[in-house]
């Protein structure tokens, strides 16, 4: 039987390095996002958004402290 792989932390703060974004475990990821889009191309913006939209659709692979961190980051995005 095949297991999917749950994610992490880690996993998410790899996407968003990917995207130039860099979180640390101790940081808040949605200060760190807030800060990136002040400086961000709206390309970039929507590379964000895709990630997130990928992410909150695999919310049942995500250990709970870490969909509770996507979510409230997704929500915060879409609204600024």
């Amino acid at each position: 039987m095949m297991y999917a792989d749950i994610i992490d932390a880690e996993d998410v703060y790899e996407a968003l390095k990917e995207l130039g974004i860099k979180v640390s475990c101790d940081a808040d990821m949605t200060a760190a996002i807030n800060q990136w889009l002040t400086s961000c191309s709206f390309s970039e913006r929507a590379n964000l958004m895709a990630l997130f939209d990928i992410l909150m659709e695999q919310k049942t692979l995500m250990l709970p402290d870490v969909y509770q961190q996507v979510n409230s980051t997704y929500h915060a995005i879409a609204a600024a």
